[in-house]
């Protein structure tokens, strides 16, 4: 199995971020890898605000994810990554498309 690491600098800008993830996915598939890895908390990081991750989440059919998620249906690549996602009560357990998403140590309000 070919493994990828996707690195990059994620930047404060989600849409940006998300940008780079779907080229990954694409570069990823391309080069003949099976999974792709993406970095922590990928949806937005800025050095000069550490909670910008956490208050940039969105929900897991929100804006950030459909990029990735219409990428992850065209290609046959299992991408693996962590993003902060907007749930209440606690809890999320939900699957979209291929992508699934389990949080609860850190719920958001």
């Amino acid at each position: 199995m070919r493994v990828a690491a996707g690195q990059f600098a994620v930047t404060p800008v989600w849409r940006t971020n998300a940008q780079t993830c779907v080229a990954m996915m694409q570069q990823a598939e391309r080069e003949g890898a099976a999974l792709l890895v993406l970095p922590e908390a990928l949806l937005a990081r800025d050095d000069n605000d550490p909670d910008l991750s956490v208050k940039s989440a969105q929900p897991l059919d929100g804006a950030f994810l459909q990029p990735l998620l219409a990428e992850s249906r065209r290609n046959s690549l299992t991408t693996v990554l962590d993003a902060p996602c907007a749930v209440r009560g606690g809890e999320s357990d939900q699957h979209v498309g291929g992508i699934a998403g389990r949080r609860s140590d850190r719920p958001l309000s």
